[in-house]
């Protein structure tokens, strides 16, 4: 799943992006966090969806969710998998 999320990733980080997160539970759920630095838009919801789509096209997970959330202190600290983290 790692190997797959950071895949999905490559090219499509932008600069707000400050970290991506997944976690699964024995492949029926997956969850796709990604941190932002501003306010979520329409395109940074469509990001975190294609890299849900792009996991779930490796790996066939019964149900996929995505947050995206602002994001202005420091990361917190998750039982996720970390798979991109902006140097800061």
């Amino acid at each position: 799943m790692l190997l797959s999320a950071q895949r999905a990733l490559l090219g499509e980080v932008y600069p707000e992006v400050r970290a991506v997160f997944v976690a699964s539970d024995s492949l029926k759920n997956l969850l796709v966090r990604v941190y932002l630095d501003k306010k979520p838009s329409h395109e940074d919801f469509e990001f975190a969806a294609d890299v849900s789509s792009e996991i779930c096209a490796d790996i066939d997970f019964e149900t996929a969710t995505e947050d995206v959330i602002q994001l202005q202190g420091e990361i917190p600290e998750v039982d996720m998998h970390c798979v991109y983290m902006r140097k800061e």
